[in-house]
């Protein structure tokens, strides 16, 4: 399987190169970064050869160049890049009519089965409880909160029959906003790769979801994974849930 790394001289860009040296079914054809890195290409139109998939790991901008790309010339796209606008994500979903793409805020395991806890437990709960929902990463990460967690809150507030730009609260400690609404807290420190918690506090108990990430290679596997996941299938938006079969 052929694939290009887009963001390659990123964090995660490095990660999944040094996860593909591992993996023998996969190759590397090209490396592409906007900032022209050493070894890599300054933009994905100038890639050329047989790509089976894009992976991307860049910025909301960066993302919307390889969907552009992609979908002229017909190569299938995973990308793990979060922090996307309204029209940015209207973008990618009118993409997807035309080629397959996997888009994640989150391509570890761990957290795609978090999601699902996060349906079964919301479903249970119902809007009896009050959810608050924090997130750390690393010093350098530029959204907030954080694709994944607001993931965890989309998936909430659907279960309840919301809408989450109506019912979240943002930078909210626990305690301080209503039930039925959202908290959100996002905290920056050191290197930390990613923590996030859902918290349901009722009555006398309380329930805490986390996950926590030790190794950026989780999502560097996962993105692998969804790329071998996407060969042949039909133009379509889909999640991890599609190719974890959750």
């Amino acid at each position: 399987m052929n694939i290009v790394v887009h963001g390659a001289a990123g964090r995660m860009g490095q990660v999944l190169l040094e996860s593909v040296a591992d993996a023998k079914d996969v190759h590397v054809l090209a490396c592409v970064d906007s900032s022209g890195a050493k070894g890599c290409l300054p933009d994905l139109a100038a890639v050329e050869g047989e790509v089976n998939a894009v992976i991307d790991f860049t910025l909301p901008d960066g993302a919307m160049r390889a969907v552009d790309i992609c979908e002229k010339r017909g190569w299938p796209l995973v990308t793990g890049t979060t922090g996307f606008s309204d029209a940015q994500r209207e973008r990618i979903a009118g993409a997807a009519s035309t080629i397959p793409i996997v888009a994640a805020p989150n391509m570890s395991i761990g957290v795609n089965l978090v999601f699902k806890l996060l349906n079964e437990t919301i479903r249970v709960l119902g809007l009896e409880t009050e959810v608050d929902i924090q997130e750390k990463h690393h010093v350098d990460k530029v959204d907030a909160p954080s694709g994944t967690a607001l993931k965890m809150g989309e998936l909430i507030a659907s279960a309840r029959g919301q809408k989450l730009d109506e019912v979240a609260v943002f930078e909210a400690a626990p305690g301080t906003h209503e039930k039925g609404t959202i908290g959100f807290v996002s905290l920056r420190e050191g290197e930390t790769v990613g923590v996030h918690t859902a918290n349901f506090a009722m009555e006398g108990e309380n329930i805490s979801i986390t996950h926590e990430a030790f190794d950026r290679r989780i999502y560097a596997i996962g993105a692998l994974r969804a790329a071998r996941w996407i060969q042949g299938k039909l133009p379509g938006l889909y999640g991890m849930s599609d190719v974890l079969n959750l």
